[in-house]
């Protein structure tokens, strides 16, 4: 190595290290100089071999030009890194002010067609600026209630039934809940279709007249058509709907089975033809008066099924039972379901049918 003053002494011990600092902090090279190469150091190392001065003062400036070289290459390292983070910030400015503007576009192009469409449908309008509100009538009297609905289609509420509406038809349908025993009387209307939810059953109507009860029996639905026509469906299956066109049609639900049953009504302007047989355990009946089929029921079952005649006196009953392959309760609740009647059960054998209050 080199002396301060250029004379050759020998090269330094490779086992010296520097004191304090790195090249990172090389700013004057005489600070540099006596930083790494202090006169301590120095007076200690004993070479035996000296240099020539000339090789000496070139060696002395070999080492100044490269720690002149590596001090410029790290501040232009530096230069560029600076360079380089202006331009990304640049960029992500731009990027910021462009994703801004086209969220403040999108925005007001939504809002100008959603007032547009508003404008355009009065429905609508009135749909997206309200929620509906929805109004219970219940009915806990012992006479029927009479209900107006938004549409002025009427609602005759019975005892112990409740039906939900929205206070204001806005949308494209007219929805009511019904839980019990209720007849609409709709307003006729093809641009909203009517429909009543009860029982798992969902009936609709244009314009019509119809009667639904759903308190004549556990898990039983009861849709009476009076005028018009009706679709009914049911709510949880994916079963074809029921198309009812004929006044005084019934359709009857089971709930739990999801079974439905359809009893068509008598035709008008004919007078009923009665029949009956009876083949082995099998009797069929057409338009046979109660009366006579609850005696039919107490010989072939053995049991004592009481009825006031006031109550019976005007239904026929239509059907089959197979004495051997029919339990007797399930007829005679089947015959009460249809024609809107109560069966009491006694005991085992006995029981009375009479009509029911709702």
């Amino acid at each position: 190595m080199l002396s301060r003053k250029g004379s050759v002494i020998g090269v330094r011990n490779t086992d010296m290290k520097p004191k304090k600092g790195r090249l990172s902090r090389l700013g004057n090279l005489k600070q540099i100089i006596h930083q790494y190469f202090n006169d301590e150091d120095w007076k200690a190392f004993r070479s035996e071999n000296e240099l020539p001065k000339g090789k000496s003062e070139e060696m002395h400036q070999h080492i100044l030009k490269r720690i002149t070289e590596i001090e410029g290459n790290r501040e232009s390292h530096k230069l560029k890194i600076i360079q380089l983070a202006k331009y990304v910030s640049a960029a992500s400015i731009v990027m910021l002010v462009g994703a801004a503007l086209w969220l403040s576009y999108s925005s007001n192009k939504q809002r100008v067609q959603q007032q547009h469409l508003q404008a355009s449908n009065p429905v609508i309008r009135q749909t997206i600026n309200s929620k509906p509100i929805w109004k219970t009538v219940v009915n806990n009297h012992e006479t029927v209630k009479t209900v107006r609905l938004p549409d002025s289609s009427l609602a005759t509420v019975y005892p112990k039934s409740q039906i939900k509406f929205e206070t204001e038809f806005k949308g494209p349908l007219r929805t009511v809940y019904l839980d019990g025993k209720a007849r609409f009387k709709v307003r006729k209307n093809p641009n909203r279709p009517f429909s009543v939810y009860a029982g798992g059953l969902k009936t609709t109507a244009l314009g019509t007249s119809f009667t639904i009860n759903t308190l004549a029996r556990k898990h039983f639905v009861r849709v009476k058509l009076h005028t018009g026509k009706i679709k009914v469906t049911q709510v949880n299956a994916n079963k074809a709907p029921a198309y009812i066109s004929t006044v005084g049609t019934v359709l009857v639900y089971d709930s739990a089975q999801q079974l439905s049953k359809i009893i068509k009504a008598t035709e008008r302007g004919t007078l009923p033809s009665t029949f009956l047989s009876r083949k082995g355990s099998l009797i069929t009946m057409k338009n046979i008066p109660l009366r006579k089929v609850i005696g039919l029921l107490n010989e072939a079952y053995g049991l004592c099924i009481n009825a006031a005649e006031k109550d019976i006196k005007q239904i026929t009953y239509t059907g089959q039972v197979d004495i051997q392959k029919e339990d007797a309760g399930q007829v005679l609740s089947d015959i009460c379901l249809i024609n809107n009647m109560t069966l009491i059960k006694i005991s085992e054998q006995e029981f009375t049918i009479q009509k029911s209050n709702q």
